[in-house]
């Protein structure tokens, strides 16, 4: 696992019609994260206050509250739509991070019992996502 690393997206703002440049994070697939909140958001101390700091960089408040992460499982099934895949990977990505600054995995595994356990702790994120929006 690597560790993910700033870079500069120059950005047009649409007022002024110059130049800005923000430093970003990319997760995974082309979803950026404003690298300045994606700090804040590794500093969280559980995993639930990690997604309630990241899902605003990834949804309006008014599409997140539509979806869920298995419609089928949803206790409210009426206008839900499931997370899309690449949303879900990248958020999943993001997780991965979380877990390794907080010290919880390792970033280097030196035996197949180590890759395992952390693959297994990575792949509960998605029962920890679907607590939250389901």
């Amino acid at each position: 696992m690597e560790k993910m690393s700033p870079w500069t997206l120059n950005k047009v703002n649409t007022e002024t019609q110059k130049m800005k440049k923000a430093k970003m994070i990319h997760l995974h697939f082309g979803i950026l994260v404003p690298y300045k909140h994606w700090g804040k958001t590794l500093d969280s101390s559980i995993t639930y206050q990690f997604i309630r700091e990241l899902w605003p960089d990834l949804w309006p408040e008014d599409v997140f509250i539509n979806k869920a992460v298995q419609v089928d499982r949803s206790n409210k099934k009426d206008g839900r739509v499931p997370i899309t895949p690449k949303k879900f990977e990248a958020f999943k990505k993001g997780y991965g991070q979380f877990l390794f600054h907080q010290k919880m995995i390792k970033q280097e595994c030196k035996t197949t019992k180590e890759e395992k356990e952390r693959a297994s702790r990575i792949n509960k994120f998605g029962r920890e996502l679907g607590v939250i929006i389901s």
